[in-house]
């Protein structure tokens, strides 16, 4: 692979570049959003998330989106949908930017609609990091698209939304810590909210009496315990359970409050083939009083995986990590370990004999379809797609936890897996994050009513004060997860090999045999052997890099920069802000513009 082109921008590409119709898409943390020509970088024509905009469906003209984004204004990657077309007969895009949606016209950048999804506060956190997502096959064809509003406690109230592609009405909007439906005829207050707990039938315990605070975008009871940092994923070919779904508990250091039970997803009973969009959420520890997670009943205590009806928006199955070192599941533990699932859940299709021993999952004849997700606190999960239990776990990497009060945990899995083969078996390849030696809050063990005693945990005579965040006494069993890159495989859970790489906030990326994994920390872009984990291929880029790589023909491309705001000048640490182009041949081509490393 040898540089083709290099397209700068003001500020760093954290989002993985589309590629569709001889173009790339790719937004930067100041807010523009680039339309690049394939082969040579040259621009088409660039769109402003936070210029005031006139396509705006429920905010006065022209309106300027304003939210505090977290880590640049655009972070997420744009959905290209071709089989859905603008008033000139053009592909649509749709592209998430500081707290909106914007719907464009793919070839001119012409913005057709846009939506706030806090429109009621629009100066707050509130934002969108997930990836937009369109689902075809339903009526109307919709986009599918998390929000979450940086853990920032009682700030606005997130989750997951779905908006009309053609006109961007919202069709409804579910809210993870309230586990609640929202099927409002328009969004923003144009029209009054109605409350819908399923298909509309009536529910003692889904009407605004018992559930306080249920207005529009209410943060009456808002503990951030719906953050939605992760990009949905669609199964469009999947069948409701008609009734089946139930609630996953974590175990015993959580409890199933009384207000929520089980949703029918369809009024007759009967299975629907509506399709399935599932989800990761963030951790929940209702800063800065845990107790009020409790008090408000909040359906969700800790980060968990949510599986939703896409015609509806009903909740078809849940499933909350259980109790670990870095994470009880208790609401009284201050920052509840900061494990969010922010990576993006991938689907897999694995032979049925393959799976572990006891699983409980519905097989489809000889295959079985599972939801395979990573969280930061360096844990992969595979769960049964049929009802959402868990059918293997596996602690990949290690967690970098420094108690909530510092950095939290910045390790784990933050990018998002890809999936591909390893020896001729369905494989997910997952980039760690930053690791460190320690647990956060004192190594809180789980069960015991979230108690670690007056010592942190260790080797017998050590005793150490109970610290901020003690030595990991299990990375003495397991020292590999120091290791960056793993091999997991999909059907059993089991490691098949872990390689050295420097730690990474990218997605990995897999195709032919090669998985794409670029690293944050020593500014590059690499790929390895998907077999072995043995590195083939890696190139400086100048910047620190967290965007996935995007690959289409004998070609890849890939981010570079990082930033914490939204102004280019806050990206860390300056460097070659833009997008790159790479591709194979015997030499490098010559072309401008490409930066030397």
């Amino acid at each position: 692979m040898h540089p083709a082109w290099f397209s700068p921008t003001a500020g760093a590409v954290t989002a993985e570049p589309t590629v569709a119709a001889g173009t790339v898409y790719v937004g930067d943390s100041t807010g523009a959003f680039h339309a690049l020509d394939e082969t040579s970088g040259a621009s088409r024509w660039t769109f402003s998330v936070t210029s005031p905009n006139s396509c705006y469906r429920d905010q006065a003209h022209p309106y300027s989106d304003k939210h505090d984004a977290g880590f640049g204004s655009i972070t997420s990657s744009a959905a290209f949908a071709p089989d859905l077309a603008d008033a000139a007969g053009h592909p649509m895009l749709y592209v998430g930017g500081g707290g909106s949606i914007f719907a464009l016209d793919a070839v001119t950048g012409a913005c057709q609609w846009a939506q706030d999804v806090d429109p009621g506060s629009p100066t707050s956190a509130v934002e969108v990091e997930s990836s937009p997502v369109v689902d075809s096959a339903t009526n109307p064809p919709r986009v599918l698209v998390g929000s979450d509003d940086n853990s920032g406690a009682g700030r606005g109230v997130t989750g997951l939304q779905a908006f009309d592609a053609a006109t961007g009405a919202l069709l409804w909007r579910y809210e993870p810590e309230r586990d609640v439906t929202l099927t409002p005829s328009e969004f923003g207050g144009s029209e009054a909210l109605t409350l819908s707990c399923g298909d509309g039938n009536p529910n003692a315990f889904c009407n605004p009496s018992n559930v306080p605070g249920i207005g529009a975008n209410s943060t009456a009871w808002a503990d951030a315990c719906g953050d939605v940092w992760s990009s949905p994923s669609l199964d469009t070919g999947f069948v409701d359970p008609a009734g089946d779904n139930a609630y996953q508990s974590a175990g015993t250091a959580a409890t199933t409050d009384p207000v929520w039970f089980p949703k029918q997803i369809t009024a007759t009973g009967r299975p629907a083939r509506d399709g399935l969009v599932v989800f990761g959420t963030g951790n929940c520890g209702a800063n800065p009083d845990p107790a009020t997670t409790y008090a408000h009943d909040d359906y969700a205590h800790t980060e968990g995986v949510f599986a939703l009806d896409p015609v509806t928006g009903v909740r078809v199955w849940n499933w909350f990590e259980p109790p670990n070192l870095y994470n009880t599941g208790s609401p009284n533990e201050a920052g509840a370990g900061d494990t969010d699932f922010g990576s993006s859940a991938i689907l897999a299709t694995v032979a049925s004999r393959d799976l572990p021993a006891g699983n409980t999952c519905r097989s489809r004849g000889s295959t079985t379809n599972l939801v395979i997700q990573g969280g930061k606190s360096g844990y992969a999960y595979g769960l049964c797609e049929s009802n959402g239990t868990k059918a293997w776990g596996v602690q990949a990497a290690q967690p970098g936890q420094i108690s909530p009060e510092l950095i939290g945990a910045g390790g784990g899995f933050i990018g998002s897996p890809s999936l591909g083969t390893a020896k001729g078996r369905p494989t997910a390849f997952f980039n760690a994050a930053l690791f460190l030696p320690f647990a956060d809050d004192g190594v809180r063990l789980p069960g015991d009513g979230d108690d670690a005693g007056a010592t942190c945990p260790g080797p017998a005579g050590l005793h150490l004060p109970l610290l901020p965040a003690c030595p990991d006494p299990s990375l003495l069993n397991d020292p590999a997860r120091l290791l960056s890159l793993s091999a997991v495989d999909a059907a059993t859970g089991h490691l098949v090999w872990r390689a050295p790489s420097a730690p990474s906030y990218a997605a990995t990326s897999y195709s032919n045999g090669v998985v794409f994994a670029p690293s944050t920390t020593t500014f590059s872009a690499a790929a390895y052997d998907a077999d072995t984990g043995a590195p083939v291929w890696t190139f400086p880029l100048g910047a620190a890099a967290a965007s996935g790589t995007a690959i289409a023909g004998p070609s890849v491309f890939v981010g570079s920069g990082l930033s914490q705001g939204q102004a280019g000048p806050s990206t860390l640490p300056p460097g070659n802000n833009g997008v790159w182009s790479f591709t194979t041949g015997a030499g490098a081509p010559t072309a401008a513009g490409v930066p030397r490393p």
